[in-house]
């Protein structure tokens, strides 16, 4: 199989406000992060910079800032406008939610540690995923990132600002391919960065991929809509749609996905493993991509399979049940939508070159011929 993608991309998010407060960039200095709070009765600056600023003296500033003519009386629903520079920081570490294979990580300086499932990792830690690896991570804006094999993200910084109210996440993908749920519960205050060095994407959305391979960058929106920049130009991706950045290169016009392909005549029983589908026919896609999962929230990927013909046959398998999530690569390499397929593997004593029949739990039957590998 090719290995899968490195990327080089910043992404940024921003999401619709909460009552309290939200994350916003500041439109008069265009790079000044602020924190939108909405005045309660009975708030004041100083109490409002005692709950949420590092230094309760800084109240004036906000006083100022927003043009405050009385500290102590303020107009219920009036915004103000804080940098967060300002805000009360507490850590916020990543959760490993699920660990598939080898992966491992580190701190700057120390050695190369293994990673386990319910383990936390701080700001400055960085993560490995190994050949056939993956690794389901819980941010604390609770959004995931799901790193396939052969990927490096670094957790450049993970805080939680106004008591949890705003948070600022920055990562760093240094190779590998991300798929990313962000702000599931659609909050206000959540702030996630991607960064890459050759490539940048605004995220207004929910779930896109990320993925690079030899300088070439790829973005897939899969809800909500991406803005992607490359060499001075930007283009706005919306779901269904992908585009590519070579490096040096300005991104491509967006382009739609391959189309989630039909699965529903694939076997669903398997007496022998390995287990091999019959692939549907390429048309606008290029080759598929399929991967055995044992849930369909795709929280452990068990292995990774490409082909280009007219069978995708997975490793053995032992005796469980499975879904198979297949999508289409297209010309450009633009992964497309998902089709997930349930099966069972029900290991029955056989020769390999034995054609036998399964009988289902439920009386259907079907045809499986056990194939040698390679």
């Amino acid at each position: 199989m090719k290995a899968l993608r490195v990327c080089m991309l910043m992404a940024a998010l921003v999401l619709p406000p909460l009552v309290a407060g939200a994350a916003t960039s500041d439109d008069r200095h265009g790079k000044t992060l602020s924190w939108r709070y909405t005045v309660r009765p009975g708030d004041t600056l100083i109490n409002i910079a005692a709950r949420y600023l590092a230094h309760v003296g800084q109240w004036p500033e906000i006083q100022r800032d927003n043009a405050i003519d009385d500290s102590s009386r303020l107009v219920p629903g009036t915004v103000l406008r804080i940098p967060v520079a300002m805000l009360r920081r507490a850590p916020a570490d990543v959760v490993l939610e699920n660990v598939s294979g080898d992966v491992r990580w580190r701190l700057p300086g120390a050695d190369w540690q293994m990673a386990g499932r319910g383990q936390r990792l701080p700001a400055g830690s960085r993560l490995e995923t190994l050949a056939g690896a993956s690794v389901l991570l819980r941010l604390a804006d609770g959004g995931t990132v799901r790193l396939s094999a052969n990927s490096s993200l670094e957790f450049d910084t993970l805080g939680a600002y106004a008591g949890g109210l705003m948070v600022d996440t920055r990562l760093r993908l240094q190779q590998g391919q991300a798929e990313i749920f962000a702000n599931p519960d659609r909050g206000g205050g959540r702030y996630l960065r991607i960064y890459t060095p050759s490539a940048q994407a605004a995220v207004r959305g929910t779930q896109f991929r990320i993925g690079v391979d030899g300088g070439v960058t790829w973005q897939e929106t899969l809800s909500g809509q991406v803005a992607v920049s490359a060499a001075g130009r930007r283009v706005s991706v919306p779901a269904g749609q992908g585009t590519v950045a070579r490096r040096g290169e300005p991104p491509l016009r967006p382009v739609t996905l391959p189309p989630a392909p039909e699965t529903s005549g694939f076997p669903t029983h398997f007496g022998h493993s390995p287990v091999r589908f019959p692939l549907p026919a390429l048309g606008a896609a290029k080759a598929w991509l399929g991967e055995v999962v044992l849930n369909e929230s795709f929280d452990r990927v068990l292995f990774s399979e490409r082909s280009d013909g007219e069978w995708l046959t997975f490793p053995d398998l032992p005796t469980g049940g499975y879904v198979l999530r297949l999508r289409g690569v297209d010309a450009n390499g633009l992964q497309g939508r998902v089709s997930t397929h349930r099966f069972v593997v029900a290991l029955l004593p056989a020769s390999p070159s034995v054609v036998s029949q399964a009988h289902a739990p439920d009386g259907g039957h079907c045809c499986y011929r056990r194939f040698p590998k390679g």
